[in-house]
């Protein structure tokens, strides 16, 4: 199938496995270590899927056509990929010692003898990160399938919980490293502390100070460190507000058989106009804290405007919901501020074409209730609209269709009026 220009159903599996594993890894600093490049197929792959992906390939070139190809992607893709000329087997461990630089993913499609394929995947664990993702290929072949069955035995990989589209073309597991004791922090951030792309500075703006300091209090609680090294020194004042003119807070971020991320809250004083100018430059976006009875003010609309002129994405926190029901008992009253809260924020975006306006049926829109014993009580800060139809449908019994019917209808220019009717219909 090398030689062929028709394409192979079969392959199809093992594509969206790797494009989907390409455009999962972080936006920075991302590297793809490919063992076997041939005519580049997989390479354009996943090329294609991440905007910033560095692939290094280690091949033979004995075709005719491998350079050739290599310069065609190349040219397409200046200054995001390198050529390894030579036995793997050799290159790989001399590029090790030679280079600082490793892998998130390593993709091993080489000599498909099994004692050269199993040299590959194990020189290949020098190069990779923690946790990297290794796709073995062709373990449709008896004696490869031995090779990766021996590797999962030994323990040198582990299988992910993550699924995958299903196939005989390739195998997709992790790297199994040594780790240092449980209790150690380090250890359990090392994975974002040596990957710029699993680093993030956010930026929390807010018009006044009203509610900031009682969530980054509350975020602090609940960063979910587990190690011997958090410190209670992090933990915001939320009696005196803005006791310190600074507030720096660490917090851990692992999603779900993903490796952990580590987001540093950054807030200055609301009102030193400066000092948040001068954090633009690091952020790599905004947490807009806006107290829902206060709403906006123009001082913090023109730093905002500086804000997202730089591309930094925003996600709006709409503090104290429940100050602003209780002090306008119009529901209609009451979804009209907050709807102008969002016009105005979103007509500041709309010059930014690389950023997506607040929408709250996206989730980058988050509800606040204000009392911290009343969200603690009920499991969390805020809730987005998906968080709460998922509640009220475990109050309501409600069907998943009764829920599929109502989610468009939780925002805009609808109402519920708390009754189902005998089919189901509101």
């Amino acid at each position: 199938m090398h030689h062929s220009q028709e394409p192979n159903p079969k392959n199809l599996p093992k594509q969206r496995n790797l494009f989907s594993l390409a455009k999962s890894l972080p936006l920075e600093d991302s590297v793809v270590v490919e063992i076997g490049f041939n005519a580049g197929h997989s390479c354009l792959l996943m090329l294609l899927a991440h905007p910033k992906l560095q692939v290094i390939a280690f091949d033979l070139c004995e075709h005719a056509y491998t350079r050739a190809c290599f310069d065609i992607l190349q040219a397409a893709f200046p200054g995001r990929l390198r050529l390894v000329p030579g036995k793997s087997q050799q290159t790989l461990p001399r590029w090790v010692a030679d280079h600082e630089e490793r892998a998130d993913l390593i993709h091993i499609d080489g000599d498909h003898d099994p004692q050269a394929a199993k040299a590959d995947l194990k020189n290949a664990r020098a190069l990779a990160r923690l946790g990297a993702w290794v796709v073995f290929d062709d373990t449709c072949f008896t004696p490869l399938k031995a090779v990766w069955n021996e590797m999962l035995e030994a323990q040198f990989i582990s299988i992910p919980e993550r699924q995958f589209c299903a196939t005989t073309r390739h195998s997709i597991a992790r790297y199994v490293q040594k780790h240092s004791k449980q209790d150690d922090l380090l250890s359990i951030l090392r994975p974002a502390l040596e990957h710029r792309g699993r680093m993030r500075h956010v930026l929390v703006m807010a018009p006044t100070d009203h509610g900031q300091d009682s969530l980054l209090g509350y975020l602090c609680k609940h960063r979910l460190w587990s190690g011997k090294a958090s410190s209670k020194k992090l933990v915001p004042s939320t009696t005196e507000r803005h006791q310190s003119h600074w507030i720096s807070l660490p917090l851990r971020f692992e999603p779900r058989d993903e490796l952990p991320h580590l987001l540093q809250l950054v807030a200055p004083h609301f009102a030193d106009v400066q000092q948040i100018t001068d954090c633009l430059p690091l952020a790599d976006g905004i947490l807009l804290v806006v107290d829902c009875a206060e709403g906006l003010t123009e001082s913090f609309c023109q730093v905002f405007g500086t804000a997202v002129a730089r591309g930094l994405q925003p996600v709006l926190f709409l503090n104290k919901l429940d100050k602003l029901l209780s002090l306008e008992p119009d529901n209609e009253l009451c979804y009209q501020r907050l709807c102008n809260i969002l016009e105005r924020l979103n007509s500041m975006i709309e010059g930014v074409p690389s950023l997506k306006p607040l929408c709250v049926e996206d989730g980058n829109v988050v509800f606040g209730r204000g009392s911290l014993s009343v969200a603690e009580s009920i499991g969390g800060w805020g809730f987005t609209l998906a968080h709460f139809i998922t509640e009220m449908a475990k109050k309501k019994s409600w069907t998943e269709e009764q829920v599929a019917k109502l989610t468009p209808r939780l925002w805009g220019d609808h109402f519920y009026n708390g009754r189902w009717g005998t089919e189901g219909e509101r």
